[in-house]
């Protein structure tokens, strides 16, 4: 009788010990599955092949790698993890940041760089850029003689100045006057006599002159511009000139007002002074004619069939 009790109870048994291991087994599956979503994951800059020491790097030779957070080295070179537009320029940035910089030792492809394995790249100062025998002068700008703040470091740019001469209403008799005067026989004008002052000119004083700096920013060409960002606004310009070249800036600066013309990128081609113009007011009608577009051709045949 006993024995039949067990065995019609087993059944019951049996089903408790499966419930309460299903229950069990699910639990670990949902603290698992839990635990696996904490797991925050990010991303970092890797070799993309093997690298040797001493190797400049290039954006070629990088790549992007995923690692849980709680394994990334404060050394390592982090980016962002996601696809969105922004996390794509910032890894570029990161990219750009690092191209040019030295390995300081060999790179397996896949491994994490770490900024301890670059070396320090050399701080460039203005006084590098110059040229041989050449000196670095500062014109201040505004937004219409900058081009709008476009001019960036590399470009080439023209330059015109427009001369305000400064003289004397009330001038004074000159000696060769005198001698002019009493060799026509003719009265000496009054030493308070009005002279008519002479006119403005404009003219291009120097061609296809380097920029080396925009206000404080040195940074050369436009791919490190946009790793830095734009210059923005800025109030002075900097060129690489010779020394005679400065002085004759620095006396039409004093003179006068300086503009600036941007050359096209990669144009180093110079007219000869014989075919730079000079104008004033009173010749400004004739360049104003000689600019413009010449008149579309009439059809001759059509006006003799009228």
């Amino acid at each position: 009788m006993v024995k039949r009790t067990l065995k019609d109870k087993l059944p019951l048994i049996t089903a408790i010990i499966l419930g309460i291991l299903s229950v069990v087994a699910i639990q670990r599956y949902l603290a698992m599955k839990t635990q696996a979503r904490k797991i925050e994951q990010g991303s970092i800059l890797v070799a993309a092949g093997d690298i040797s020491k001493g190797t400049e790097l290039t954006q070629n030779m990088l790549t992007t790698r995923k690692l849980p957070v709680t394994a990334i080295s404060t050394v390592c070179i982090t980016v962002p993890s996601d696809n969105s537009p922004a996390a794509v320029q910032e890894t570029t940035r990161k990219k750009m940041m690092l191209s040019g910089r030295v390995v300081k030792r060999m790179l397996k492809a896949g491994e994490a760089i770490h900024w301890t394995d670059l070396q320090e790249p050399s701080r460039e100062t203005l006084s590098d850029k110059l040229s041989a025998g050449h000196r670095a002068i500062s014109i201040a700008v505004d937004t219409v003689t900058s081009v709008g703040n476009n001019i960036i470091p590399g470009d080439h740019v023209d330059v015109i100045a427009t001369m305000q001469p400064k003289i004397d209403a009330m001038s004074p008799v000159s000696t060769v006057e005198i001698l002019q005067a009493l060799s026509n026989n003719r009265p000496l004008r009054s030493p308070a006599a009005k002279v008519a002052a002479p006119l403005p000119t404009t003219k291009v004083i120097l061609q296809n002159v380097p920029v080396i700096a925009v206000g404080q920013d040195i940074s050369m060409g436009y791919e490190v511009n946009q790793l830095h960002g734009s210059p923005g606004r800025y109030s002075n310009i900097t060129l690489d000139v010779s020394l005679e070249q400065a002085v004759l800036l620095t006396h039409a600066r004093q003179q006068g007002a300086i503009s600036f013309i941007l050359r096209p990128r990669g144009s180093f081609d110079t007219l000869p002074t014989t075919r730079l113009i000079e104008i004033d007011n009173n010749n400004m009608n004739k360049y104003i004619r000689e600019a413009r577009p010449p008149a579309p051709a009439t059809d001759n045949a059509s006006e003799i069939s009228k």
